[in-house]
């Protein structure tokens, strides 16, 4: 629904992308002072000279901007005009414009723009401007001010009457409701009437739809969002809509929920006898150009049932399944995309039989081949190199960790019977003649053992494969030396777990996560993943397909998911043995999953990661890598390259994740590729490696890197307000239940620890504080000032400011939670006040403390044991400063904290301190 209501409310706006390249170029001709005093006349939406004028003298006569400011703006072509002497923003450049004023003057200009205008239009009458504009700006300046009574206004005034019958509100002022309502949406989330607002929402979406007479579906839609929300219908043309639709039509539409394709025919008969009825359940249809695809239904755990739709290409390969799949979404609307079937193995990680869910899908062969000559010894030398484009199709962040927490119990729903490998048989018929040759009196012949059914049922396979390998003698069952070598050398390395058969491979399939390569053919090839792995690490499975099923799903913005079962391992032993099985878990698991997780129609990612640079197409990327081959061109050298990376800001992590042995060509594709598939956290939500680059180039003096031209500039220039603009969606990307409910639990926790805080001493407790330069925000703040502490070596006590600062976060990691440890401790550095002279003259050792507490709804098990085992004050080198995380688990009501050091060594770094921090922490922080 959410995709379909933008597409009907912003079909006149500019693009994300075009706007921020308008902004870019406006900067660009006019400097950073005309941005200026645009990011503030952006909030007013509906602007005059007059109050452009006043904004200017109000809010920016520090920076000494020249007037012809005023009309520059107002006549570019990031306004419009409504009438003679009124102008509006336009409404996606608007969006850009207050990303950059919150970035460059916090987040209070926003509220103190909207003081400003109320103001003025209750001192001020503007004869040029009509009463529905002038209503327009008074919900502007009030939806900031006074959320609950903007959103009052609006659902009364839209549940009034039909647009005939009302005056005040005509049809224009109709169509402008579901304009205003999107427009606002960021500041009337703030509100505290959540079901008004919701309902406020979903009506003017509808009636949006309605007057630009998109009845198709409507009704359907309106029924559902009854059904799964409490949905109330307020104006009366969408009751009267209702009326009009004739019954029937309910019973034609079926929304699919999910359509799979599948390479090859016996990939969708095992996902068709998935039904447990040899595939009876599914019922033949066909598309609009004649072709078949299959429909059965499945129920959900939730006792709702879900509308299946499988299909294959006439011929295997990712052409032809782009088109099916292409044509099929545009025909049947699914709401989700999947694959499922067979793939090749990474050896080293997965068995036979294993089933891979892919993280990312990228295309292996999409080459660019350059040849050259090059001059070695006077001589020249032909030179030939291949560059990869390695783009990735990815899966949603959310699936992914519920695939990392699936329950085994899907296991039970395998009806195919797990082969014994070739490889198993072999050992195990090798093992049992050594004993029988060496032993004959001890041991029966391997045709007689009780186990030879189970253990090596394809017999006659099995010799023939050993006497290939020249393991077997060729006229008897009798061990070559070659055989009794490998046997011995086996027994030695594996002595311990001998008993236990160390060939023998698990009886279940496992779940994996990781990447999928596509190839344009065939591939039997024992390098084949060490080939792979130069471009992406953990590379785990290999098909020729489902690049495709992640490029249409992208194009077409509906989620999609590789489910493929380990068939062989593209070696020289590759074989269609495990193919049936294959086939089978990887459909099994691909309807458990559908069945067990919580369907939304919400594409949007609501959780504490997001990748922003998702929006990047093919000829932006191309462009990025040619920036970047130029900008590397001026360091050439492996440490050249490493060197500015650090000097830009990134992190070891993502630096130690590049190659830098690779030509300077393929390490930029890879580099790339990785900023572009970079996850930003809602703990740090403007560290993004990318935007760091382009900060620094653009900060630079231009004759620094001198291989950019002005067409580069404006290029990473638009990327790094795009870039922007994504993180301000992605942390107001969250429902109004989610919010009221984190903030409501939050709320609980606080109200308790707080007597305990001050308690402690603490006078100075504040809620939602910002960091000095306006990028983390804390729930709550706590500072006491002279806190002392024991110190375990010296009779002397510990005495400094102690911070306990306090956020809400949906779910943490140990690597999130230093990166929260780390942003608290530089406020807290900010915000002391002790003197460390003063400190010394009274007899203390100086030492702040920051206690770091992330609140949280669950931790799972490993996060408990790392926070819990790693010691921080091991990353923390301040010695003024004592860095403490903590977090309280809101569902077990207890506190996580290094309390179990994991050697004997680590008792002795800073536990004399530990012990009297522990019971600060259990007797403050705890509810």
């Amino acid at each position: 629904m959410a995709k379909t209501i933008e597409a009907v409310i912003r079909r006149r706006w500019l693009s994300p992308e075009n706007a921020v390249r308008e902004v870019v170029r406006f900067e660009r001709r006019f400097g950073d002072k005309h941005l200026n005093l645009a990011c503030h006349c952006g909030l007013l939406l509906i602007l005059t000279p007059e109050l452009v004028n006043l904004i200017r003298i109000n809010f920016l006569d520090e920076e000494n901007i020249d007037w012809i400011a005023e009309s520059n703006f107002l006549l570019s072509s990031l306004c419009r005009p409504l009438q003679e002497g009124v102008y509006e923003v336009e409404p996606c450049v608007r969006e850009v414009l207050l990303v950059e004023l919150e970035k460059k003057f916090g987040w209070k200009r926003p509220f103190e723009l909207a003081e400003f205008l109320w103001f003025y239009l209750e001192k001020k009458s503007d004869k040029k401007q009509s009463g529905e504009l002038r209503k327009v700006q008074r919900w502007i300046a009030q939806a900031y001010l006074d959320p609950d009574r903007t959103i009052w206004e609006m659902e009364k005034l839209l549940s009034e009457s039909l647009p005939e019958d009302n005056p005040v509100l005509g049809l224009a002022g109709q169509e402008k409701l579901p304009y205003l309502v999107e427009i606002l949406a960021q500041p009337l989330e703030q509100t505290n009437l959540w079901k008004e607002y919701q309902n406020l929402v979903l009506n003017s979406h509808i009636l949006a739809k309605l007057l630009v007479d998109e009845k198709e579906g409507l009704r359907e839609e309106i029924e559902e969002l009854k059904e799964e929300l409490g949905f109330v219908l307020t104006h009366p043309v969408i009751k009267k809509l209702l009326a009009e639709f004739p019954s029937e039509y309910e019973n034609n539409f079926v929304t699919i929920d999910l359509l799979i394709i599948t390479a090859l025919k016996d990939e969708l008969d095992a996902l068709k006898n998935c039904d447990n009825q040899f595939g009876n359940t599914w019922q033949e249809l066909t598309d609009n150009l004649g072709y078949p695809y299959y429909k059965t239904t499945l129920s959900h755990k939730n006792g709702t049932t879900l509308n299946i739709v499988a299909a294959r290409p006439v011929e295997m390969g990712e052409i032809n399944t782009c088109i099916l799949a292409t044509r099929l979404i545009s025909e049947l609307k699914p709401r989700y995309l999947a694959m499922n079937g067979v793939c090749a193995g990474n050896k080293k990680d997965v068995f036979l039989g294993d089933v891979i869910v892919a993280k990312r899908v990228f295309k292996f062969d999409h080459d660019k081949f350059v040849a050259y000559d090059k001059l070695i010894d006077n001589q020249q030398i032909r030179t030939e190199e291949i560059f990869h484009n390695i783009r990735t199709y990815n899966l949603k962040l959310q699936w992914e960790f519920a695939i990392q927490e699936f329950p085994q119990d899907w296991l039970n729903t395998i009806q195919t019977p797990r082969p014994k490998s070739y490889y198993h048989q072999e050992r195990w018929l090798l093992h049992k003649l050594y004993n029988y040759q060496e032993q004959p009196n001890e041991y029966s012949r391997p045709e007689q053992d009780s186990e030879r059914q189970t253990e090596c049922p394809d017999w006659r396979i099995v010799i023939q494969r050993l006497r290939e390998e020249e393991l077997l003698k060729t006229d008897s069952l009798e061990l070559t030396e070659k055989a009794v070598k490998e046997v011995k050398n086996e027994r030695l390395e594996y002595l311990e777990s001998l008993e236990n058969q160390h060939y023998k491979e698990p009886l279940n399939p496992q779940i994996h996560l990781g990447a999928i390569a596509t190839t344009s053919k065939v591939q039997k090839d024992p390098q084949l993943f060490q080939r792979i792995e130069k471009l992406q690490r953990k590379i785990l499975g290999v098909e020729m397909e489902s690049v495709a099923i992640g490029a249409v799903a992208e194009i077409q913005e509906i989620p999609m998911i590789i489910v493929k079962g380990v068939q062989d391992y593209s070696d020289n032993d590759k074989n269609d043995q495990f193919r049936e099985y294959a086939a089978e878990v990887s459909a099994r698991f691909l309807f458990a999953f559908f069945t067990t997780i919580t369907l939304t129609d919400d594409q949007t990612i609501y959780s504490t990661e997001a990748i922003i640079f998702s929006i990047l197409r093919e000829h932006d990327l191309t462009e990025l890598e040619s920036i970047f081959q130029k900008l590397f061109q001026q360091f050439l050298s492996i440490y050249g390259r490493q060197a500015f990376l650090q000097s830009v800001g990134i992190n070891d992590y993502f630096i130690n994740s590049l190659n830098f042995n690779l030509s300077s060509q393929e390490f930029t594709t890879v580099l790339v590729s990785k900023l572009k598939d970079y996850r930003v956290s809602r703990q740090n939500p403007y560290y993004h490696p990318l935007l760091l680059i382009i900060h620094y180039i653009t900060n630079q003096p231009r004759e620094k890197f001198y291989s950019l031209d002005d067409r580069d500039i404006e290029f990473l220039e638009v990327l790094q307000k795009m870039g922007n603009l994504q993180i301000k969606k992605f942390l107001q990307n969250q429902t109004p239940e989610t919010i009221q409910s984190n903030n409501q639990r939050l709320n609980n926790y606080l109200s308790k620890i707080d007597k305990n805080l001050r308690n402690q001493g603490a006078v100075d407790i504040q809620n939602n504080v910002q960091s000095k330069d306006g990028k983390y925000e804390f729930e709550r703040v706590a500072k006491i000032t002279n806190f002392e502490l024991p110190f375990a070596l010296l009779p002397m006590n510990m005495r400094g400011d102690a911070f306990f600062i306090i956020d809400y976060f949906s779910s943490i990691n140990i690597h999130s939670l230093r990166q929260y440890s780390t942003q608290c401790l530089e406020y807290g550095k900010d915000q002391t006040t002790t003197s460390v002279g003063s400190q010394i003259q009274n007899f203390r050792i100086p030492s702040n403390i920051c206690f770091s507490v992330a609140v949280v709804d669950n931790l799972d098990q490993e996060n408990k044991r790392k926070i819990r085992q790693e010691n921080p004050f091991a990353h923390n080198v301040d010695i003024l400063w004592y860095e403490v995380p903590v977090v309280y688990c809101l569902s077990e009501e207890q506190l996580y904290f290094y309390d179990k050091p994991s050697s004997f060594w680590e008792q002795f770094q800073g536990e004399g301190a530990w012990k009297n921090l522990r019971k600060v922490i259990e007797t403050t922080l705890i509810a």
